[in-house]
């Protein structure tokens, strides 16, 4: 068995090789390169921002759990700490941005997405609070803060995460199945207009060809 320390290092170290992996596959699959407005948003969410974010809570629920545990604490762990809670600031700041987007260009958004957005957000602003007020020593500093409600709060995300992914599948579908009746209109106006051209073809040298014999017959006639 690995000592705590050692293992949450290691532990640590496989989730950010796993968001390289996320990064690398979203990339590789020119996902994060969509131009349309109704899905951009939410795949920047589901591969740039929640996956970040919950990561982050994970990291803030274990250095809480060691250093709040202890009788004291000093102020370099203090500040490691509050740069995880801010880190988790800024992510819930650009996915609730993101997510103002994704409502604006999708009216047919769940309105159950819409709540859970509104509860994560009052949850981890609250969540924040709590730490500040444990950082700045106001409470027993031998009481591990919201431990709980982080470990809520976490799992919250990772539904609303696998939600927002069902979600964003729809809408890739939609996008799918409007692509392929454009391409099927385009094969059909391509068909369309080869016949035309064909049948217009044959008219002309139809023509030229009438005209020809009747200039002839007329010669003909002439001469007669």
């Amino acid at each position: 068995n690995l000592p705590v320390v050692s293992s949450l290092k290691k532990h640590s170290n496989l989730i950010r090789k796993s968001l390289l992996v996320n990064n690398e596959l979203s990339d590789s699959t020119n996902l994060n390169l969509d131009l349309f407005p109704n899905t951009v948003y939410i795949e920047h969410s589901v591969t740039r921002i929640l996956p970040y974010l919950v990561e982050s809570l994970g990291q803030l629920k274990v250095s809480s759990a060691l250093t709040f545990s202890r009788p004291t604490f000093n102020n370099l762990e203090r500040l490691k700490i509050k740069g995880t809670a801010s880190e988790i600031g800024i992510y819930s700041e650009q996915f609730s941005r993101a997510f103002e987007y994704t409502r604006k260009y999708n009216e047919d958004i769940d309105q159950d997405l819409i709540r859970k957005v509104e509860a994560l957000t009052f949850d981890t602003e609250k969540l924040s609070a709590v730490i500040d007020s444990m950082l700045s020593g106001e409470e027993n500093t031998r009481k591990i803060p919201a431990f709980k409600e982080m470990t809520n709060l976490t799992n919250s995300y990772i539904d609303f995460n696998n939600s927002l992914h069902v979600f964003l599948d729809k809408k890739l579908s939609q996008k799918m199945t409007q692509l392929k009746m454009k391409s099927y209109f385009s094969v059909l106006f391509f068909i369309l207009f080869i016949v035309a051209f064909h049948y217009l073809h044959r008219t002309i040298i139809r023509s030229i060809q009438d005209s020809v014999h009747n200039s002839i017959a007329d010669s003909e006639d002439h001469f007669k």
